[in-house]
Formats: structure tokens, C-alpha cells, sequence
């Protein structure tokens, strides 16, 4: 049987600008990634895009490690928090930007979820 991905993102009826980012992993179907920017926030837009680009690609550097699964997500998540925090420093007109992400990743035949807020403050959801 083949799997097929799809996403779709909208910006909703309050905001003109669309802060969400995400990223399928197709073909593979290894991993998925969604980021909400914090509406309101100056970057919340730049925040999830940070926050996506920085999982996928420490997911895609590491996803054949022997780090498990639940290290593999919480590093990659601390990650794209460290790049944010940077972003802040370099850019202090969207010192307050935010977003959330969630991201799920199929491996070792199990799914598993993590989830992280403004700044980071992570929670793992462990295995479905």
C-alpha cells in the first residue's frame, strides 16, 4: 500500500499573514512538522519557520543515529529553541516572536509526538 501526504495551512479570519509553517517528509513519510506562529507577536512568521527548518533538518542529520527516538526529538526541538533565541539576539525587533510546533515522527515501527511552546518549554507525549 502507498502512503500519501498532504498539508494545508491557512491564516484564518483575524490575520492577514499566515504564521504557519510545516513539512512533510515525502516521499519517506518519516516525519511530519507543524508550527503555529504566536498571532500577535512581532516573527511569529520567522518563528515557525525557524522552528521547522531547525527539526527537520537536525531530524534528517541524526535520523539514522542509535540516539532513540525520544532523545531524537527532544534534541531536535532544543535546537530549533537555541536557533530562535539566536534570531531574537540578532534581530531585537522580534525579540518577542513565538510560535508552537508539534512534530511526529514513525520510527522503529512506533509513532512518537513531541510538542513545544514559545521559547521552548518542552513535552514529550511519549509513544501513541
Amino acid at each position: 500500500m502507498k502512503s500519501l501526504f498532504t498539508g494545508l495551512s491557512d491564516p484564518g479570519l483575524v490575520r492577514t499573514v499566515n504564521q504557519d509553517d510545516y513539512h512533510l517528509d515525502d516521499p519517506g513519510g518519516r516525519f511530519f512538522i507543524v508550527a503555529d506562529g504566536m498571532g500577535g507577536h512581532a516573527g511569529g512568521q520567522e518563528a515557525s519557520r525557524i522552528a521547522t527548518q531547525e527539526i527537520q533538518n537536525y531530524l534528517n542529520c541524526h535520523w539514522q543515529s542509535s540516539e532513540s527516538s525520544e532523545s531524537l526529538l527532544e534534541n531536535a526541538f532544543l535546537k530549533a529553541n537555541q536557533a530562535i533565541l539566536q534570531d531574537q539576539a540578532n534581530h531585537p525587533e522580534r525579540a518577542d516572536m513565538g510560535t508552537t510546533a508539534v512534530a511526529v515522527i514513525l520510527r522503529d515501527k512506533q509513532p512518537f509526538c513531541a510538542h513545544m511552546g514559545i521559547l521552548g518549554c518542552i513535552g514529550y507525549a511519549g509513544q501513541s
